[in-house]
């Protein structure tokens, strides 16, 4: 049951919904709760979440967002991918630890990447 409420969950976080389908998930996120799904949502939650991929490169154990301090900015900045922090950061070189931490960091299927400046 929990893997299916972990299913679920990533297609309403994750997964493009239209109204419609949204509103049958999120009913369906309150039923899970009190009941247990019927055969046919069981099964449309399954198709959904591999029709769409949403299986592939996700450790479940990773949020969608994190920070990072660096002493080299003075604003808030936020990167949705590795390519424009990339962009901003050359000096970080590939194989680098930092490199590596934000790399995997987006394939395991975080979101927003912040970095703020270092305090003190």
């Amino acid at each position: 049951m929990g893997e299916l409420k972990d299913k679920l969950s990533a297609c309403l976080t994750r997964g493009k919904l239209n109204r419609s389908q949204r509103e049958a998930f999120e009913s369906m996120w309150d039923q899970i709760h009190r009941t247990k799904l019927t055969f046919k949502q069981k099964a449309w939650v399954e198709s959904v979440y591999h029709g769409q991929r949403l299986d592939e490169g996700v450790r479940h154990d990773r949020a969608p967002k994190t920070m990072v301090s660096r002493s080299d900015v003075s604003d808030t900045m936020k990167f949705r991918s590795l390519a424009a922090f990339r962009k901003q950061f050359p000096q970080v070189k590939k194989g680098t630890p930092q490199y590596d931490k934000v790399k995997t960091f987006f394939e395991s299927g975080g979101e927003v990447l912040e970095i703020r400046p270092k305090k003190g």
